[in-house]
């Protein structure tokens, strides 16, 4: 926050300058605070979950935690 209340105050800047400069400002603070409340944004879900679910330790525990009740895909 420092370096933007110096940017703002060292140099003449235009109401249009000084509004993109705040607002790019905001735009990082709420993006770090969504990013700590709900974690990263993750794109490829679909990657990632297809990668677990290939992963044998993940494959295991979803075996025990069903207690080797599996259904099987109908297709």
């Amino acid at each position: 926050m420092a370096s933007y209340s110096l940017e703002l105050k060292d140099k003449e800047r235009t109401v249009d300058e000084s509004s993109r400069l705040v607002s790019r400002y905001l735009r990082a603070i709420f993006r770090k605070t969504k990013k700590a409340a709900i974690g990263p944004d993750i794109s490829h879900r679909r990657t990632l979950v297809r990668s677990l679910s290939r992963d044998k330790v993940v494959r295991e525990e979803i075996k025990a935690q069903s207690k080797g009740d599996l259904k099987k895909k109908e297709g």
